[in-house]
């Protein structure tokens, strides 16, 4: 497998384009910080919802760790669900703050402090 680095990144537009250049080739991507923005920025938003978007393969276990402020959670979930990306008996798990719930029946909730986890069985 290749590996990608990208040393303190300074623009995030040309960040997202070879984070999904390395998703489409899969390719192994390590950003080494500080980069010159703030990776969860707005900007990179659209490069994980992409993926997810034109991502044909299953996985066993997807974490996502959005910003506890983000407002697209459920869009996470449904297009995960949608694109049939976890396999039979895999794991989606979502960190998440109080704010955020979810409901669904394949749904278990494990609240560690402040930080919440829903975990979905597939």
């Amino acid at each position: 497998m290749i590996n990608i680095a990208l040393y303190q990144p300074d623009i995030p537009q040309n960040t997202a384009a070879i984070i999904r250049t390395c998703a489409c080739f899969d390719l192994r991507l390590e950003i080494i910080k500080p980069a010159g923005f703030i990776l969860n920025e707005r900007k990179l938003e659209r490069v994980y919802l992409d993926y997810l978007e034109k991502c044909d393969k299953q996985f066993n276990f997807i974490f996502a760790d959005p910003p506890y402020n983000y407002e697209k959670y459920l869009d996470i979930v449904q297009l995960i669900k949608e694109k049939n990306l976890v396999k039979k008996n895999g794991l989606l798990i979502i960190e998440h703050d109080k704010n955020n719930t979810f409901d669904d029946e394949n749904l278990e909730l494990r609240k560690y402090g402040t930080t919440y986890f829903s975990i979905f069985s597939f």
